[in-house]
């Protein structure tokens, strides 16, 4: 049996927070999503300049 970890908003958004610094990190803007254990989007930005 497999436990679910269950994300909050606020550990989804850092999260993303987290992938935008490595984005800028490395040059790339990218558009980052963070979703729950169903696929549905908890937390969802694009960097200015992502395509």
């Amino acid at each position: 049996m497999r436990t679910a970890f269950k994300l909050e908003l606020k550990d989804a958004r850092a999260m993303v927070q987290a992938a935008q610094r490595k984005a800028e990190e490395i040059g790339v803007a990218q558009t980052v999503c963070v979703c729950d254990e169903g696929g549905y989007p908890l937390a969802l930005e694009r960097m200015d300049g992502a395509r």
